[in-house]
């Protein structure tokens, strides 16, 4: 039986008896009763009215089900009952008791009980811990929902909150403020996790364990921002630990729609996230980040060091996992679309790296340290120039790279780019290689083969020079370039460059826009300008050997300007800045049927200086005019010796240490021979011969003359030969002489050799018996 029949059946058996009273009255009195003026109506309309306080109450099975205390109570004809003077209305389904107060409550009631009740104020609803207080309030029993039209406020344990308009449905047990709202968390009892939360709307779920927060939401928790079109709060569900209550501890959050998360992080944890949808972990504390995925769009900004700003990271995707601490990223990936940027410290230039894909990793304690970037990589390198600091304009291709920087994702220390590498420097610099380890504090490049796709062999051009071989070293700030096994260089002469066009094309070379001629008759391939793009296939085309260089290439003078210089060795040690190349073991230099061969050869592209060390053979072709009819032609000159000189500025061949020619200037042996050059062409002026340690031979046709000393004159074809003495020797058939002297002259042309004495050697000559076969 509910209060509203306990109320009629109470009504009805007040009525009966007072009926009764008065029957036995009239029968025990036998005057007329003078009547009493009936009480004064509060509300004619009502048909009960009590003014004094009541209290129902019903019971089921031991248990309090519903209970109602008020002071005053009007019930009309249509079932309403008001209640004044104060309400208190308690009620308990399937254990779960509420308690609803007010000044005054309109009850409406139904054959099963209660319909509705509209509480006027001090309204003030208790459930499950949570209070929710408002001046106006409508309970509909048949939805189980209670409807504020105005200013409400809530509180449960540390949680406080106020809006305007609100709904609790008592059965889901779910508070929504409906607009305005308004949320606090007070900080715990170490004085942490302190948050509030501003929004349009705000849900909060009790037995779901969860906050929403609608129409632009807003949170600052201890100075981090997070913001986004929707947030989740999850929450902790009761522990044994809360005493079986909700502890209003944070389990992870779910940003929706223009997610950004600023400031407040730790000192070396992530200082701003952004994305479309943000989700957050958190440790059981409900205050540490464990866990970070962005979703569409995400940028991630670390910290830098000091004031300076830190990594930013962007993706389409980034999922971020951290240490215990909360702040320490020990793995982070993302994919499509990956940047990150590194900005400049100091003179340290910015980096950019484009990828496909990032996957991070590193210990707890350290942090982030490594990093794979994969599919179609795009390195960027760059500073302005300030002062004495160099402007730097680097760029980078690859397949893949991996990255290793300092603790915490910090400066940038290697990178190791993999499959069809194109690297460039400037528009002076480009290398290409199946892999290249670029050590970023050492400011060098290594690369060496692998199974990467790629060129068959590392090369590295710096405009005056391209070079190939098993391993390359090269120091970008320095120009200086190490290669061993099978090294192989090619040189070529800074051309003039052509008219610059009147806007330049798409693609067009740095430098000259022109096709250089490719070494070793390997094909053309146009100069490049360093940019950074697509991945080139493999092989890659040669580098031109000139392009865009800024100090001209000065090949000796003895080559052909217009040709590819080649040479081979087992190792190379180049310096750029001054263009001085040191190859040694195997040595081999050559340009057409111009060969110098030594175990070391030094070349000098800035002086056109040529240098050949133990070992040497030269194989030369000089110019020679006839003086008859003013014809050039080319002749051989071969050469051998212990070590060889060109020295570019005075046209001089040297040739030193068991030196022998066979050539235009006859077959000459000596401990050194200089060949002179004419300037501005490569016919010979003249020879010179020293026998100071030795002899001085020369040998024309069939005459063999031995000195200390020669001079040979290309113009007149004659050799002048001195010592102490000079012996000759003529071979003719029958007719062979031996002759002494101080000095012999003879001429090509001529078939006599002269000798003259001085005061101190007298000329001789004899026969000797001719050598079998003198013809």
């Amino acid at each position: 039986m509910n209060w509203q029949k306990q109320a009629r059946l109470g009504i009805a058996v007040f009525v009966i008896v007072f009926v009764a009273i008065v029957v036995v009255a009239l029968r025990q009195r036998k005057t007329t009763p003078v009547l009493e003026p009936p009480p004064k109506r509060n509300d004619p309309s009502a048909i009960v009215e009590n003014t004094s306080s009541g209290h129902f109450e019903k019971w089921k099975d031991g248990k309090l089900v519903f209970g109602l205390k008020f002071g005053t109570q009007f019930t009309y004809e249509d079932g309403r009952n008001k209640f004044g003077g104060g309400i208190e209305l308690t009620a308990d389904r399937s254990g779960k008791p509420y308690k609803v107060t007010s000044r005054e409550a309109e009850v409406v009631q139904t054959g099963e009980g209660l319909k509705t009740a509209h509480f006027i104020g001090a309204v003030k609803l208790t459930s499950e811990g949570l209070e929710v207080t408002a001046d106006d309030a409508t309970y509909d029993d048949s939805q189980g929902l209670l409807t504020v039209p105005g200013a409400v406020a809530f509180t449960r344990g540390r949680m406080k909150g106020t809006g305007v308009g609100a709904t609790y449905d008592r059965g889901r047990e779910v508070l929504w403020l409906l607009d305005q709202a308004h949320i606090t968390v007070a900080a715990d009892a170490k004085g942490q996790g302190a948050l509030e939360a501003n929004s349009g709307a705000a849900g909060m779920a009790r037995a779901d364990h969860y906050i929403k927060l609608l129409r632009t939401g807003h949170i600052n928790a201890e100075g981090r921002l997070i913001d986004a079109d929707e947030i989740l709060i999850l929450l902790a569900p009761a522990t044994p630990e809360a005493g079986g209550q909700e502890n209003d501890r944070v389990q992870g959050l779910q940003l929706r729609g223009n997610s950004r998360i600023a400031g407040g992080g730790a000192a070396n944890g992530p200082q701003a996230m952004s994305a479309r949808d943000i989700d957050l972990a958190y440790a059981e504390d409900g205050r540490t980040l464990q866990h970070a995925q962005l979703m569409e769009n995400g940028v991630l900004q670390l910290p830098g060091e000091g004031k300076s700003t830190g990594q930013r990271i962007a993706g389409k995707t980034i999922d971020i996992a951290l240490a215990p601490d909360g702040a320490t990223i020990t793995n982070l990936t993302a994919t499509e679309n990956v940047q990150l940027d590194i900005p400049s410290d100091g003179d340290v230039p910015a980096k950019r790296i484009r990828s496909a894909t990032l996957t991070a990793s590193g210990a707890p304690g350290a942090g982030l340290q490594n990093a794979t970037f994969g599919g179609n990589v795009d390195y960027r390198e760059t500073r302005a120039a300030r002062g004495a600091v160099a402007a730097v304009d680097r760029a980078a291709r690859s397949l893949s790279l991996i990255v290793e920087t300092k603790p915490g994702f910090g400066a940038l220390q290697q990178a190791d780019f993999h499959g069809n590498v194109h690297f460039t420097d400037g528009p002076q610099v480009a290398a290409d290689a199946t892999r290249a380890i670029y050590h970023v504090d050492r400011d060098q490049i290594d690369m060496a083969p692998s199974d990467d796709p790629g060129p068959p062999a590392p090369r590295v051009s710096d405009g005056r020079v391209t070079v190939e071989a098993r391993t390359i070293e090269f120091v970008l700030s320095t120009r200086k370039l190490k290669a061993d096994t099978k090294v192989r260089s090619s040189m070529l002469p800074q051309q003039k460059p052509a008219a610059a066009p009147t806007q330049k094309p798409a693609g067009a070379a740095v430098g000259r826009g022109q096709t250089a001629p490719a070494p070793s008759g390997r094909g053309a391939a146009p100069a490049r300008s360093g940019r950074a793009g697509a991945t080139p296939p493999a092989p890659v085309p040669p580098i031109p050997a000139a392009a865009g260089s800024d100090q001209p290439t000065h090949l000796p003078s003895l080559l052909k300007p217009d040709q590819v210089v080649t040479v081979t060795s087992n190792r190379l040690e180049y310096d750029g800045a001054v263009g001085h190349a040191v190859y040694s073991g195997n040595s081999r230099l050559w340009q057409g049927d111009t060969t110098v061969r030594g175990d070391t050869i030094i070349v000098d592209d800035k002086t056109g200086n040529l240098e050949a060390r133990l070992n040497v053979l030269t194989d030369m072709m000089l110019d020679e005019v006839d003086a008859e009819t003013n014809v050039r032609k080319s002749t051989r000159t071969k050469g051998d010796s212990e070590y060889f000189l060109y020295d570019d500025a005075k046209r001089l061949a040297t040739y030193t240490g068991k030196a022998h020619l066979v050539g235009a200037e006859g077959d000459v042996s000596a401990d050194k021979l200089e060949l002179y050059l004419k300037p501005d062409t490569n016919e010979l002026d003249r020879a010179e011969g020293y026998g100071d340690n030795g002899k001085v031979i020369v040998k024309e046709g069939g005459r063999t003359a031995t000195g200390a000393r020669l001079t040979y004159t290309a113009a007149t074809k004659s050799y002048l030969i001195t010592g102490t003495p000079v012996e000759g020797v003529e071979l003719a058939p029958n007719d062979c002489k031996q002759s002494f002297g101080a000095v012999a002259t003879f001429q090509r042309a001529v078939g006599t050799l002269e000798m003259q004495g001085n005061g101190v050697i007298r000329t001789t000559q004899k026969t000797i018996p001719c050598p079998a076969g003198t013809r």
